[in-house]
């Protein structure tokens, strides 16, 4: 739709840009329809259309022009077919838009028209909206004075018909790939969205330049979490496979998954900053803000989750940031510091670990550059396991108490990271009792 009769803010793509962004898609819609356009019209501008950059789905909408001008279904259905084809195989996504004809066409004509757009949603498995004027046809309060076009308010409906369609298209994209990269992250050789399919991905890039805070280069890496967004991964893990919407969302990365670990030594580095509008959870809900995972399944005994992880936790009548072991019993949590204190400005975290499956493992922390723990003769491996991955980002867990009393009530949290880095200790920092 073109937006015939009506300024370009109340034009299709504006108002449904605009709707997505409201719940959580960073998208930009792109008016590429001309008015009065037949589907032969639009044959003509195709090629010219799909050669932007970075096109991820089109909107077809074309056919009630060719009706009006009685052209034959056939054609229409033939230019469309092309259209489909064109567009599939630039793997760009669909969404086609249908329309009904009016009983003054005749019967014969009206059941060919109506039925060429649901015979090519079935050929080419698309995501298919059977009348796009649903709800604003024929209505004198939703269309301009020709009765014709939708004004403002009939544009609104049809762009939520669309976000219905839309919504569910696009958050069953892996996101990115499921890779992120950025030169934010060093030593690791890949860096992947966890849990990316079928929910909004919310970890971004940003940069100094646009007033967003930055330890130090001109970029740092931005997790937004949403009580929407439990995920789903790639259908092949043993372990969970979903987050279980009210319970669990999460927007983390996962880093290189390292194997036989035992007595290797290894130092992890990241800057976290806490946004002002942070809120700790209450309720009993879990935030972790990093975590060391166990690879479970890949060797037998090991069923813990994690060797370790970072977290928001209550300590005292307080939120702190805190490290916590999840391999060897009897070991307290490291306070890093007070989640109000900590937030509006950066703290760099360093993680020494000596990796042992027994109790004579070690882990030093530091806040700053300073030592804050050095934790002597502690189990570091959980169980039996043996390899693993760092995760960094937001995960939230048990936060079925939101579910269940005030889900609205969830707040978004933000974090920032920044120089995140994996490497092996230097000759002076190496642990000497190992």
């Amino acid at each position: 739709m073109a937006g015939y009769g009506l300024s370009k803010k109340y034009h299709l793509s504006s108002i449904l840009e605009n709707n997505l962004i409201d719940k959580g898609y960073k998208v930009k819609v792109v008016n590429a329809g001309v008015s009065g356009d037949t589907s032969a019209g639009g044959l003509n501008r195709i090629s010219w259309t799909l050669s932007e950059k970075d096109i991820d789905f089109l909107i077809l909408g074309l056919g009630a022009n060719d009706m009006l001008r009685g052209i034959q279904p056939k054609e229409t259905k033939n230019n469309l077919d092309k259209i489909i084809k064109l567009t599939l195989n630039k793997n760009i996504k669909i969404i086609l838009a249908g329309m009904i004809a009016p009983n003054s066409y005749g019967q014969n004509y009206k059941k060919k028209f109506d039925e060429l757009y649901k015979s090519l949603s079935d050929k080419y498995n698309l995501s298919f909206i059977p009348f796009l004027l649903e709800g604003v046809a024929l209505n004198p309060d939703l269309n301009l004075e020709d009765g014709m076009h939708p004004n403002q308010e009939g544009v609104k409906i049809i762009s939520n018909t669309m976000i219905v369609v839309l919504g569910l298209l696009i958050c069953n994209i892996s996101s990115a790939g499921d890779k992120f990269k950025s030169k934010d992250i060093k030593g690791f050789k890949k860096s992947n969205i966890s849990m990316p399919n079928k929910k909004v991905n919310r970890i971004k890039q940003v940069k100094k330049s646009d007033g967003f805070p930055v330890y130090e280069g001109d970029t740092s890496i931005q997790f937004t979490v949403n009580r929407e967004d439990a995920g789903c991964g790639d259908g092949t893990s043993k372990d969970l496979e979903c987050d279980g919407k009210g319970n669990r969302s999460r927007q983390e990365l996962t880093f290189d998954r390292e194997k036989k670990l035992n007595n290797k030594e290894h130092i992890y580095e990241y800057a976290i900053y806490f946004d002002e509008s942070y809120k700790p959870l209450e309720k009993g809900a879990v935030v972790i803000l990093g975590q060391h995972h166990t690879q479970k399944y890949k060797q037998k005994g090991c069923h813990s989750c994690c060797n370790f992880w970072l977290a928001d936790s209550k300590y005292k009548g307080e939120h702190h940031y805190t490290w916590q072991s999840k391999s060897a019993s009897g070991v307290d949590p490291v306070v890093i510091g007070k989640i109000e204190d900590l937030k509006g400005k950066w703290t760099h975290i360093k993680l020494h670990v000596l990796w042992k499956k027994d109790d004579t493992g070690r882990f030093k922390i530091y806040k700053n550059n300073e030592e804050i723990s050095d934790l002597k003769n502690i189990k570091t491996l959980a169980d039996t396991c043996n390899s693993g991955y760092l995760k960094l980002g937001i995960y939230r867990h048990n936060t079925i108490g939101y579910w269940n009393s005030d889900w609205k009530s969830l707040p978004d949290q933000t974090v920032y990271y920044d120089s995140i880095v994996s490497r092996k200790p230097k000759k002076k920092e190496r642990i000497k009792n190992k």
